[in-house]
């Protein structure tokens, strides 16, 4: 809610122009622009998601090392299905409505990569464009400069297309 409610301030301050404005997140952030995207369509023209996370139950059953032991998995992220459902972008594949850049790298042990992959498959399924990118050496951080470089070239080419430096005539 703070995002939404930081690009809203933005807007009424006129800091930021309705139509032109894109969530980008990498990590928790990622999984926070895709339910901007999802939930938020009039605000957000378009999202980014960098190795976010796509779906909580899948991740509680991932279990990762910074996830230590189920009953902390469960602690953090609760046992109540249907807020797990309601709060995992990916089981709304259906309701993305704007432009949509997943990027993944392949060797990522922190978000798994099947967050993305599944993710994809159901944006597919429900027929809604996106691009999914992955890269198949990348870590968590992007930490090789060819991957890191990868990832910029990518969001810039999205952003060029969806948010290009002068906005279209009307």
């Amino acid at each position: 809610d703070d995002v939404v409610d930081g690009a809203q301030w933005a807007l009424q301050q006129g800091i930021a122009e309705r139509g032109r404005v894109c969530i980008v997140g990498w990590s928790f952030g990622g999984y926070l622009a895709l339910l901007g995207a999802q939930r938020d369509p009039g605000l957000f023209h378009c999202a980014v998601d960098i190795a976010g996370v796509s779906d909580l139950r899948l991740l509680i059953d991932e279990g990762h090392q910074w996830m230590a032991g189920a009953e902390v998995r469960q602690k953090q992220l609760g046992t109540d299905t249907e807020k797990l459902k309601r709060d995992s972008p990916r089981l709304h594949a259906a309701e993305f409505t704007v432009p949509l850049l997943i990027v993944q790298g392949k060797r990522d042990y922190q978000v798994p990569f099947e967050q993305s992959e599944t993710l994809d498959t159901a944006l597919t399924r429900a027929g809604k464009a996106h691009r999914f990118v992955v890269v198949p050496n990348a870590d968590h951080q992007f930490s090789d400069v060819k991957d890191r470089s990868t990832l910029l070239r990518e969001i810039e080419a999205f952003l060029g297309e969806h948010l290009p430096a002068t906005p279209p005539a009307q």
